[in-house]
């Protein structure tokens, strides 16, 4: 099979697309998606994916081109000729990063907590961009000679129809495990901010060393040690660096390379979320009630003072309910006080009756 065409994967006019670069393209653009949403769900500020990914991407072409010329796979006269092939993934990482922290320290950004983000979401743009060694037929580990081992994934072609161990396969599987193991323990929430990103870059770098270790594809330093198992060593020292400078940190403190006075995963954008959230929280209290124009306010209303009474009177609960007669009974009354009336003027005149007999008899 002819490994040019392999490698090709349609053309655009008289320009061929590689297998190769399309499929890094495609993981670049699902890291740009998945730091997004990680960056609005720890509600970081809007478009913060997208402005590190503008940064990045110059950043880490420089980067990977200059370590590719620091390992000596590709001539410093072709530093600038992109077209041409070297390229170093730990240098567009390192370089990647350093620009992410200055874009942090402009923007005040939590360094830490962007890097949580960051850091699966590369990952997840490695694994993808890592069959494109696939179609490129590199990155592989030495020739398999037992037929029982020469099955795909576990062996792959290379140049010259030779099938070798599919390094690229390995490495595919291990960084998945390490981005679930990440996006899992950021699910749950319980660790500090900046330690998810420094777990990543301890494992990514275990991992990258011990899968580099095997292939055959890569330069020397000093004839001793593999050049990019020296990064990954030196890269697993920084990391864990960073845990340790982590797990001392206060629990709400930025924990990585931040200054006291940035709020942790606040930035510019991120403050008018805060402050609504404030508000919410604040019209949840209970709210005074409006005091009325013209009014005192409650405590300071007088007492009502009591009626003052009046002499000789008695108090309404005191004085006697006067007792209505009757019409009847007053008639009744008026009748006896006639006929009394009427028996003494009759007892009157028969006494005068009397006192005049006797006055004529005593002649």
């Amino acid at each position: 099979m002819d490994d040019t065409s392999f490698r090709i994967a349609f053309y655009l006019g008289e320009f061929p697309v590689y297998w190769y670069a399309l499929l890094f393209a495609v993981g670049i653009i699902a890291a740009v998606v998945v730091a997004d949403v990680l960056t609005r769900r720890d509600k970081l500020g809007k478009d913060i994916a997208l402005d590190l990914c503008i940064i990045g991407i110059p950043a880490g072409l420089v980067g990977a081109r200059l370590f590719a010329v620091i390992a000596g796979l590709v001539p410093i006269a072709n530093f600038f000729k992109f077209n041409t092939a070297g390229l170093a993934l730990w240098g567009a990482l390192i370089f990647g990063a350093i620009g992410a922290f200055i874009y942090c320290k402009i923007k005040k950004y939590s360094f830490g907590k962007v890097m949580d983000c960051v850091v699966p979401a590369a990952l997840i743009g490695i694994a993808i961009g890592r069959w494109g060694d696939f179609f490129n037929r590199d990155a592989l580990g030495p020739i398999v000679t037992n037929r029982a081992f020469q099955w795909f994934p576990l062996a792959a072609y290379g140049t010259g129809e030779q099938i070798h161990y599919a390094c690229f396969f390995y490495e595919f599987i291990f960084i998945a495990a390490i981005v679930a193991v990440l996006l899992l323990l950021k699910k749950r929430g319980t660790m500090k901010a900046g330690a998810i990103g420094a777990w990543g870059l301890l494992l990514y770098a275990i991992e990258s060393s011990a899968v580099e270790l095997i292939r055959e594809d890569r330069a020397m330093v000093g004839g001793a040690i593999k050049f990019n198992v020296l990064i990954g060593i030196i890269v697993a020292l920084v990391a864990v660096y960073l845990l340790l400078k982590v797990k001392n940190s206060a629990p709400k403190a930025d924990h990585i390379f931040d200054d006291e006075d940035v709020a942790a995963g606040e930035g510019d954008e991120a403050k008018p979320e805060a402050q609504a959230e404030d508000k919410e929280d604040e019209g949840d209290k209970p709210e005074a009630e409006p005091e009325l124009e013209g009014e005192a306010p409650k405590e300071e209303l007088p007492e009502p003072e009591a009626e003052p009474e009046l002499e000789g009177e008695a108090s309404k609960e005191e004085l006697p309910e006067p007792k209505k007669e009757s019409v009847s009974r007053k008639k009744n009354k008026k009748n006896k006080n006639a006929r009394a009336d009427k028996k003494a003027s009759s007892a009157a005149d028969s006494k005068g009756k009397d006192d005049d007999d006797d006055y004529t008899y005593g002649w």
